[in-house]
């Protein structure tokens, strides 16, 4: 599919920015996007956020939940537990979604923040011909929040040091992200949500040959009848186990850990060669059960200058060859604040 992206930002003289965005075709049909932020708010460390979006996908990939091998050749005779099996399926999916965050900078590599956000989801009958429709294959009654769609109110606090130097070409430092909150009782949904990711530079030879370590872990804990499927964490995509389509694994837990070296290219653009291994669970026990790892291997083109990381080209082999670009491959929590 093409895309017709159309933008506009302005900033004020505080470094306010106001920043619009729409866009039609890839993976969405129609994204409209608005955010406003004050990144020192009166000369002091408190930095403001707000953002409100619009998007409809006419074709989100589902391959029920938990780790099952995928079997693109099983005809069921009946529809599936979205635990029996892994069959390449598709849906519809509207959402909306507006938050607010409020961070206080401690320095400039400490950062404390508070996020609020409030999300809406309806699920359709998949747009696509390329795939058949989750409900010829899956029981969608038993996919909490699919018939009825569902809106919550989700309350977060977030916490990063970041001592990466420099920034746009890490050559030492490490990033580390956490979060913890989730929504409370509400409408018969409620869970708590939380996760953390470290990643680690270290300079092999000459400040530009640089091997980099991360790890990222995410969870929700409370009952499966209390957690919409679309909000359970996921694996596969440019930022989350990179030779696996977007969103190929769900459950209430997820793990991943990378390694990937670094070198240079030239003055701008750098290449790099990783290996990766994810896994997810419903439990902790299922998630530290080698049966469910899953590997990929891949090499990317990294475009930035010392100070500023541009976009990279990903290409990653798992479960089949995937191609992605993306900005940082390794801010796995970067959309946290915004809708699941």
């Amino acid at each position: 599919r093409s895309g017709a992206p159309a933008s506009r930002a302005g900033r004020g003289s505080g470094g306010e920015r106001l920043w619009g965005s729409a866009a039609c075709g890839g993976v969405y049909q129609q994204a409209y996007r608005l955010s406003v932020s004050a990144p020192s708010v009166g000369g002091t460390p408190l930095a403001l956020e707000a953002s409100t979006a619009f998007d409809v996908e006419p074709s989100q990939g589902f391959w029920g939940l938990g780790s099952a091998p995928r079997d693109d050749t099983l005809r069921p005779a009946r529809a599936l537990g979205p635990r029996e099996a892994a069959v390449e399926t598709s849906f519809s999916q509207r959402r909306f979604f507006t938050n607010l965050r409020a961070g206080w900078s401690f320095s400039r590599q400490v950062r404390l923040g508070v996020i609020g956000v409030l999300a809406h989801y309806d699920f359709e009958e998949s747009q696509s011909d390329d795939e058949p429709s989750i409900e010829r294959v899956y029981d969608v009654g038993r996919l909490v929040g699919f018939e009825e769609g569902f809106t919550l109110a989700e309350p977060l606090l977030d916490f990063v040091i970041d001592t990466r130097a420099p920034r746009g070409r890490p050559a030492s430092g490490l990033r580390f992200d956490t979060f913890a909150g989730g929504p409370p009782p509400q409408q018969g949904y409620g869970f708590f949500h939380a996760g953390a990711a470290l990643t680690g530079y270290l300079d092999l030879y000459g400040g530009d040959r640089i091997l980099v370590l991360h790890a990222a872990h995410e969870m929700v804990f409370g009952a499966d009848s209390a957690i919409p499927f679309a909000a359970l964490p996921r694996l596969g995509g440019p930022r989350r186990l990179r030779g696996y389509e977007r969103n190929r694994l769900r459950d209430k837990r997820t793990f991943l850990a990378v390694a990937e070296y670094e070198y240079p290219i030239h003055e701008y653009v750098d290449g790099a060669l990783f290996v990766e291994m994810g896994s997810v669970g419903r439990d902790h026990e299922e998630l530290i059960d080698p049966r469910h790892y899953r590997f990929s291997v891949g090499g990317s083109l990294l475009f930035r200058s010392r100070d500023t990381r541009l976009f990279s080209l990903q290409l990653g082999y798992g479960e089949g060859l995937q191609f992605f670009l993306t900005t940082d491959p390794f801010l796995t929590f970067s959309d946290k604040g915004e809708a699941p």
